[in-house]
């Protein structure tokens, strides 16, 4: 009788298994822990692209408006429009500071874009130890609209289209051309219209030589909506991981504000002014807050932006303090509000192309 033979196949001692469920282990661990780690990464980078293309995108966007503050057509840089308007005062750009829920320096009750900040309950939204950034700018709707020459007893200035009704009731109109420019405010009834009333407008008396500075038949003679844009920093009302959202909003006149750029936490200004003669001009830098700036002779604009995001990226809380424009008052966590959260400061000069060559 043959006896089987003993099979050579055999199952895994307990040790053989422990081993093999420890070595599994560690590379599990080991991908988990890489794969925790190129996410931490990964938010990080991703987070500061966001903060990085915010600021960036801020920047261009003031820019925008600062190279096209005090424009008036082919003769923006000889000297300032003539503002008919009664209550409007052409100063191309100013500057204000917001500092323990007041203004560092009054204001102007007589100036009417002041006047519309104030009214409009801005001062009670802007965020405190941030500037207000205020442009006059015009954006050119035509250059052979006139149909009729404009003289000193003109009531009215007619024009043979208002594309896209850039144009509305109680609007401020630019009239330009390559020796001289006017403003003047339009009255209501007027929207879309190209019959543009200035007796109903709060203008002074037209002092305009008859056939001469804008004519109906001179191409040249160019027509412009007048705005004046207030940027600032304000509190969007939205919360994202415990923390308030502030932005960078725009305003034009008696419009509702608009939100720009999501992130921007305070903006800093500082103010080149034209110091000197023609033959030595020299240019100091003054804060907004500043008392008795000569905003005629500003020729620059130095704006710091700080922007942050809202995803909780870093691995303790921020404690630095960042240095914007003033050196000797940098915002720490104190100001800025710390948390787990990337910031960075983001600096830019820019000069106005449309400011007078003549001291």
């Amino acid at each position: 009788m043959m006896l089987p033979k003993p099979s050579k196949e055999r199952g895994l001692s307990l040790v053989e298994l422990m081993v093999a469920l420890a070595l599994g282990g560690f590379l599990v661990l080991g991908v988990v822990n890489v794969f925790l780690t190129t996410k931490e990464s990964s938010g990080v980078e991703a987070a500061l692209a966001r903060v990085q293309e915010n600021g960036r995108f801020a920047m261009d966007l003031l820019a925008e408006d600062i190279r096209q503050t005090q424009y008036s057509g082919c003769r923006s840089v000889n000297t300032r429009p003539v503002s008919l308007a009664a209550r409007m005062d052409v100063q191309g750009a100013r500057g204000y500071r917001r500092s323990g829920g007041s203004w560092a320096t009054a204001l102007d009750p007589n100036d009417v874009t002041l006047d519309e900040l104030a009214l409009s309950g801005l001062q009670d939204d802007i965020r405190d130890d941030t500037d207000v950034l205020n442009l006059h700018l015009a954006e050119r709707i035509g250059s052979d609209l006139l149909t009729a020459d404009l003289t000193p007893t003109s009531t009215d200035i007619v024009l043979s289209a208002n594309p896209d009704c850039a144009i509305g009731d109680q609007d401020y109109v630019m009239l330009a051309n390559c020796l001289t420019a006017h403003i003047v405010q339009i009255g209501l009834g007027t929207a879309c219209g190209t019959t543009l009333d200035m007796t109903a407008g709060d203008n002074r008396p037209l002092s305009i030589e008859p056939g001469y500075l804008y004519n109906s038949t001179e191409s040249r003679t160019e027509v412009l909506k007048f705005e004046s844009v207030i940027w600032y920093v304000a509190d969007t009302g939205r919360n994202r991981n415990g923390m308030d959202v502030f932005a960078l909003y725009r305003k034009v006149f008696d419009q509702a504000p608009e939100e720009m750029v999501e992130g921007v936490e305070f903006m800093q200004l500082q103010f080149g002014v034209r110091e000197g003669s023609v033959a030595s001009p020299s240019t100091r830098f003054i804060d907004a807050g500043s008392a008795g700036i000569e905003w005629d002779d500003v020729v620059s604009v130095r704006i710091s932006l700080m922007v942050q995001n809202y995803d909780l990226v870093r691995e303790d809380d921020d404690s630095r303090s960042y240095v914007m424009n003033d050196p000797n008052a940098p915002l720490d966590d104190s100001v800025h509000g710390g948390s787990r959260v990337l910031r960075q400061v983001f600096t830019r000069t820019l000069a106005l192309r449309n400011t007078e060559f003549d001291a």
